[in-house]
């Protein structure tokens, strides 16, 4: 299972607009939001094939997004401040401080 980062502008969609895609796309297994103007996805497809997907099921001509997949557990390569149930979802236990 692969885990991204969506982060999208407002020509993409609003938040329930954008909901009712991934709830649409056979392609997202799951998803969860905590931050304004992004979602964590979990999908097997590729980026680019997801972005794709997400691209067409909103219809929307040149919309700015962007998806990246969030990698395994390095803090060198990424770090900060979730809740419990957002490092859960992307397979991490929770750190306490």
């Amino acid at each position: 299972m692969k885990h991204y980062l969506l982060v999208y502008g407002k020509d993409l969609g609003k938040r329930d607009e954008i909901k009712a895609c991934l709830d649409a796309l056979p392609e997202v297994v799951s998803w969860r939001f905590e931050m304004p103007n992004s979602f964590f996805i979990q999908s097997e497809l590729n980026a680019q094939k997801l972005g794709d997907a997400i691209h067409a099921c909103r219809n929307v001509e040149y919309p700015k997004y962007f998806l990246v997949e969030i990698p395994p557990y390095d803090p060198a390569k990424s770090w900060g401040w979730l809740v419990g149930d957002s490092w859960r979802f992307l397979g991490r236990t929770p750190k306490k401080p």
